[in-house]
């Protein structure tokens, strides 16, 4: 009856790709654990997995029936029938919603997401862009446009969004850097490095920044004795951090060494 000790067994059932050992055993975490959205969602998508489709669908169904209201039981149906090949249905289920609600900023997001899984990434990021029009001043509808535009390789449109983004918040590390990769891949390295700096110019310890212009220096063959004493800045701060000494090596590399 140990919960936390079958939910375990069966994520390591799922990674060794026994798939149906693992739904058998998220079966019994369900009937556990009735009223626990995380067992049923873990039931359904262990059903998808194991090729049980209509078992998922069933659990995904039993959830809507019993709280019909629920928005967190109906995200995570949208979720999960994206997850498994079903993106059509999640996407007209999600613009179901939405145009019961169309000024419902999470109805929004969530058909976005939807979009985005089944496949129609420009539907995606019409509704993203909408949202951005309803809360111009909102950092998350922004760094999602931006994030969709990177995981579909349209580097000007994330460069774009970054740029905008970036405009609103300057002094959000995070934004700057995903506008400096976007840069980098579009071979402005020139504009990449005078964005890492101007967070350098701000935070002179940030190790992310440090980390980030010695692996654009060293993937560029530039500055290389600079990146070095960049990375060990960096390195002062996390010795341990394989991503620093992963570029720390790069650089040697580089340089022959």
């Amino acid at each position: 009856d140990d919960v936390p000790a079958r939910r375990q067994l069966a994520f390591a059932l799922r990674l060794l790709e026994r798939a149906r050992e693992a739904l058998a055993e998220s079966r019994i975490l369900a009937r556990q654990q009735p009223l626990a959205l995380e067992a049923q969602v873990m039931h359904a998508d262990f059903a998808f997995e194991a090729k049980e489709a209509s078992e998922g669908m069933r659990v995904l169904d039993a959830m809507a029936k019993l709280a019909p209201g629920d928005r967190e039981v109906r995200v995570m149906r949208v979720l999960v029938l994206g997850r498994h090949g079903r993106g059509a249905q999640a996407a007209a289920e999600a613009e179901k919603a939405l145009a019961a609600n169309p000024s419902n900023l999470h109805e929004r997001l969530l058909a976005a997401r939807a979009q985005q899984l089944a496949g129609k990434p420009g539907k995606a990021a019409a509704h993203l862009e909408r949202a951005i029009e309803q809360v111009p001043d909102s950092l998350g509808p922004r760094v999602l446009l931006g994030q969709l535009h990177q995981e579909t390789g349209r580097w000007a449109a994330a460069a774009a969004a970054w740029r905008e983004t970036r405009a609103r918040f300057p002094e959000n590390p995070g934004v700057t850097f995903a506008y400096a990769e976007c840069l980098e891949r579009l071979g402005d390295l020139a504009e990449a490095e005078s964005v890492l700096r101007e967070v350098l110019r701000r935070e002179p310890d940030n190790p992310t920044a440090l980390n980030f212009l010695c692996y654009l220096f060293a993937n560029h063959g530039l500055r290389l004795e600079e990146a070095v004493t960049l990375v060990q800045r960096a390195l002062s701060f996390d010795p341990d951090n394989g991503a620093y000494l992963d570029s720390l090596g790069w650089a040697y590399f580089r340089l022959a060494r």
